[in-house]
C-alpha cells in the first residue's frame, strides 16, 4: 500500500506562531503609544525656542515696543494658534518680559511633558520655563 503525505502546517505550528506574533505585539505597543507624545514634546520645544521667538522679533522689529506683542499679532508673524496638543495659548506682556502660557491639559502624560519642556530655558533663547500642572509658563526678553 502506497503511502501519502499531506503538506502544510499543523495546529501546533500554526499556535505557536500567533504566540510569537502576540509576545512581539506586546513587547512594541507599548513605545508606538508613546512615540505619538514624544513627537509633540519635540514639536512643542521648536515651536517655544523658534517660532515664538522669531514671531516676538519680527513684531518688535514692526513696532519697537514689547507691549504690541499680542495673541493676535503673534498669529499674524506666523505662529500657531494651537499648541500642539489642540489647547489655546495666551500671552501677556508686562515692561519687557513677554510671559507666555502654553498650556500641556490635553497630553497623555502631562507631567512628562511639562518636565521636558521646562527645560527648553536651558536652550539659551527663552529666559524662564517653568511646569505648574497642566500648564507651561515661559518667559521672553523683549530686545
Amino acid at each position: 500500500m502506497k503511502r501519502t503525505y499531506q503538506s502544510g502546517f499543523t495546529l501546533v505550528e500554526l499556535m505557536v506562531v500567533l504566540a510569537l506574533i502576540g509576545v512581539l505585539a506586546a513587547f512594541f505597543y507599548p513605545s508606538l503609544g508613546s512615540s505619538g507624545d514624544d513627537a509633540k514634546v519635540a514639536a512643542a520645544r521648536t515651536t517655544l525656542n523658534k517660532d515664538f521667538p522669531a514671531a516676538i522679533s519680527a513684531q518688535l522689529a514692526r513696532t519697537r515696543s514689547c507691549a504690541t506683542v499680542t495673541t493676535d499679532n503673534l498669529h499674524k508673524r506666523g505662529v500657531n494658534d494651537k499648541t500642539v496638543w489642540g489647547d489655546t495659548w495666551t500671552v501677556a506682556t508686562s515692561g519687557n518680559i513677554v510671559t507666555l502660557t502654553y498650556p500641556l491639559s490635553s497630553a497623555q502624560d502631562i507631567t512628562g511633558a511639562g518636565t521636558d519642556l521646562a527645560l527648553v530655558a536651558d536652550d539659551g533663547v527663552v529666559s524662564s520655563a517653568t511646569f505648574t500642572n497642566p500648564n507651561l509658563v515661559v518667559t521672553y526678553r523683549c530686545q
